[in-house]
């Protein structure tokens, strides 16, 4: 049960300092992103739900990398499930116009929506005399949905992909989802290596 906590909280810590790093991984990957990349961000924005009523979306213009030390905790959590291309995604991609995401994504320079989600941050506007829900309706207006790279497995048929949302500093989420190729696309699958909520 303890290596369980130690495990949770690991994952926790680690999803925390990603949310609040002011500076992701810089080197840029030179190599564009695959149609399929594309398809397994698709996917999850079509699904994705933050817990508003609104559905628009901040996305952060640049994808978060991997570290080299999340290798063994992905090969971990996968079980027997072989990682193709995972030093690549330990590089950034800046994403454009170019890439066409649904009328609801605005992609946004992540560093600008920052000042923005500290302007906002529940904490600071119910101090200032907004009520919970209102300040929590705020925050999550200005937050910031960031995509991480995406792995494939050996065989295409999984694939791996990390997302956080930060709204303050007690208030985001994030997980590091699968998803599997079906006949209808790339699927979320129920299998999570770990997720984080504050």
């Amino acid at each position: 049960m303890t290596k369980v906590w130690i495990y949770a909280f690991t994952i926790f810590f680690g999803f925390l300092s990603l949310a609040f790093s002011s500076e992701l991984n810089s080197k840029a990957n030179k190599i564009p992103l695959t149609e399929e990349q594309l398809e397994v961000y698709y996917s999850f924005i079509k699904t994705y739900d933050n817990g508003t009523k609104s559905d628009h979306l901040n996305i952060a213009n640049q994808t978060s990398g991997w570290a080299h030390s999340d290798k063994s905790m992905l090969e971990k959590c996968l079980g027997g499930i072989e990682l193709e291309n995972f030093e690549q995604a330990q590089l950034v991609h800046v994403l454009s116009g170019n890439v066409k995401f649904p009328a609801n994504v605005t992609l946004v320079d992540e560093k600008k929506q920052r000042g923005l989600i500290r302007n906002n941050d529940p904490h600071r506007t119910m101090r200032q005399g907004k009520s919970v829900e209102d300040a929590v309706a705020l925050a999550f207006t200005s937050g910031l949905l960031t995509l991480s790279e995406v792995i494939f497995d050996k065989t295409h048929h999984f694939a791996v992909m990390r997302f956080t949302f930060v709204c303050g500093e007690l208030c985001g989420h994030g997980e590091v989802l699968v998803f599997q190729k079906t006949s209808k696309g790339w699927v979320r699958t129920t299998r999570s290596c770990g997720g984080w909520v504050s």
